[in-house]
């Protein structure tokens, strides 16, 4: 409840009309309008005060700015801490945090022609006194130092410049952690904090934004969370195209999941690499490679105007516009899809037995001149790679190795007794998480510290594939049902039947999870498990492509995935929306 009160206030020349408003967010709260005694600075006949409390930050505002007034915040010793002449500050706004309680003096000073009325506005808000460190990248942990953050998070969140954390580690009233969001670009921003609908003041943080390929990769982003942002939010939805793959049996199997950006849709298939409008499905370039030595069977990563893809025993940079190829690098078996960060595209490549050994690679992003590269046993097999705070990990059964970006030392591996896996490592707030198959230990979900490969907990369950992981949960489809588990401890929260064979991993975005069973595409309520709605193919024959990286890929409010017809021996790629 807002308390309005009209003061007589003497400033500079003439005599001005000035309100005080309390807008504090408790009730209980309110302003003190007995005169400053005992202290006349800056030639103001009289000072005004009300009675800050303890943990809390305030907002104080002068409007209008006729006759350009200047805002003064004096402590209880009359020491002025804060003022609105050259603060930065937009509105004459001064903001201010207190570690302790105490009578705060404020008043108008200096108005030129002053106007008839001034209105000066204390609002209860978060304040920000400190921030560490203030620069970094895309995932750095970022400790948030004030008052009035609130005990929990609740909806309370972070902004870094025009983009909102989603990972924390500690939300208190006095102190937040968060990572840098990814989507943040470079140069010095405001990281402020949004409690309530009320905002911070806000505080430098400077972004060395790094360029990789976050937001334009198989399952999304570097942590390969398989959380993607603006999904459809109202359903039904309705088929908006589709695309057969036509051309010859070879070319029409397409297992892997599409990558999105800049409205442009880009999958491979065998011999053949497509990219679509979004819009319309209409094809904008294909290349054609040698069906005996070019077949693609990753998912591509897209920086820029270049589009990366593994093969057999080769690697491909493409221009993304175009579909010319930049460079090629030989390598000998199946390659990963990749990951690229910092000018640096990081995948692994299977070879056969007969072959020389299989091979982590780190490749120059612009040139495919080689970085560095992590030999392992001829047929050794890898997951595809994922990469946090500077390290990249992936597995190679029945290991998980956490190697430098940047020279390929170890930095840590984990064994797994007798588990084998080769589903991508997961990787949020610190945590890897890993799914395996072991068929006499039966089959497990591993959580690991990212930093150090320390076993957080274990969950078992049967045939558990590539999980997901937002808002504090972790999701996964195993053998019969699909589940959902605390991210730090393992304790499920919901679990849901679902019908049907095979699958497809998991894909969040905007609270709803999308899977595709092989005769089903099938979306749940996040929080609850509960089905919200679902496909089924029409075509005789058809079903849903199921393979180790199909997935559903959400992109601008609609949902894309692939199909396959046993009776047409036609590939198929569908897109739903509104």
């Amino acid at each position: 409840m807002k308390k309005i009160i009209g003061l007589i206030l003497g400033i500079g020349i003439g005599i001005s009309f000035v309100t005080i408003v309390w807008a504090g967010l408790d009730t209980q709260l309110g302003v003190d309008l007995s005169a400053s005694s005992g202290n006349v600075p800056y030639n103001q006949s009289q000072w005004y005060r009300y009675n800050a409390e303890a943990g809390k930050g305030y907002c104080i505002t002068v409007t209008p700015l006729t006759g350009n007034p200047n805002l003064y915040l004096l402590d209880p010793g009359f020491a002025r801490v804060g003022y609105s002449t050259n603060s930065g500050l937009t509105k004459d706004q001064i903001w201010y945090g207190r570690s302790s309680a105490g009578i705060m003096h404020l008043g108008i000073f200096g108005a030129y022609n002053p106007s008839s009325n001034y209105t000066v506005s204390v609002i209860t808000s978060p304040y920000i006194s400190s921030i560490s460190p203030t620069s970094g990248t895309v995932n750095t942990l970022v400790t948030i130092n004030g008052y009035g953050f609130g005990a929990t998070q609740g909806t309370s969140y972070v902004m870094v410049g025009a983009v909102k954390a989603t990972s924390y580690t500690l939300w208190s009233n006095t102190q937040i952690k968060a990572y840098v969001p990814s989507g943040i670009t470079s140069g010095t921003l405001k990281a402020t904090v949004y409690v309530n609908s009320r905002t911070s003041n806000g505080l430098n943080f400077v972004a060395n934004v790094v360029i990789s390929s976050d937001g334009a990769m198989y399952r999304y982003d570097l942590g390969r969370t398989g959380n993607y942002p603006n999904g459809p939010t109202t359903f039904p939805l309705n088929l908006k195209w589709s695309y057969n793959f036509i051309d010859d049996v070879q070319t029409s199997i397409v297992r892997n999941a599409p990558t999105i950006v800049n409205n442009v849709l880009y999958i491979g298939g065998n011999n053949k690499l497509y990219a679509f409008d979004v819009t319309t499905g209409s094809v904008k370039w294909s290349y054609v490679g040698n069906r005996s030595t070019c077949q693609f069977y990753s998912s591509s990563a897209v920086v820029g105007n270049i589009i990366y893809i593994g093969g057999w025993n080769a690697f491909y940079a493409f221009d993304a516009v175009t579909g010319l190829l930049k460079w090629k690098y030989d390598v000998k078996g199946y390659c990963t899809s990749p990951i690229v960060y910092n000018g640096i595209v990081y995948f692994g490549c299977q070879s056969l037995l007969i072959d020389p050994n299989s091979i982590f690679y780190a490749l120059d992003a612009n040139t495919g001149a080689l970085k560095w590269v992590y030999n392992f046993r001829p047929g050794a097999s890898f997951s595809t790679p994922t990469i946090f705070n500077g390290m990249v990990y992936f597995v190679v059964s029945p290991e998980i190795y956490a190697l430098d970006v940047n020279n390929g030392a170890v930095k840590w591996i984990y064994s797994m007794p007798e588990q084998k896996s080769n589903d991508t490592p997961v990787v949020s707030n610190g945590i890897l998480y890993l799914s395996t198959i072991d068929i006499v230990w039966g089959d497990m979900l591993y959580a690991l510290d990212a930093n150090t490969g320390t076993l957080k907990w274990r969950y078992s369950a049967v045939s558990i594939d590539t999980p997901a992981v937002a808002n504090g949960l972790l999701y996964f489809k195993g053998n019969t049902y699909i589940g959902a588990l605390d991210v730090n401890t393992g304790v499920e929260r919901w679990q849901s039947g679902y019908l049907g064979q095979g699958g497809s991993i998991c894909t969040i975005s905007s609270g709803l999870l999308y899977i595709v069973q092989q005769y089903k595409m099938l979306v749940l309520d996040a929080n609850t498990g509960i089905e919200k709605w679902s496909y089924t193919p029409v075509e005789t024959g058809a079903y849903f492509e199921s393979g180790k990286e199909s997935a559903p890929v959400v992109y601008s409010g609609k949902v894309y995935f692939l199909g396959y017809n046993t009776q047409t021996r036609q590939g198929k790629l569908y897109c739903f929306g509104q």
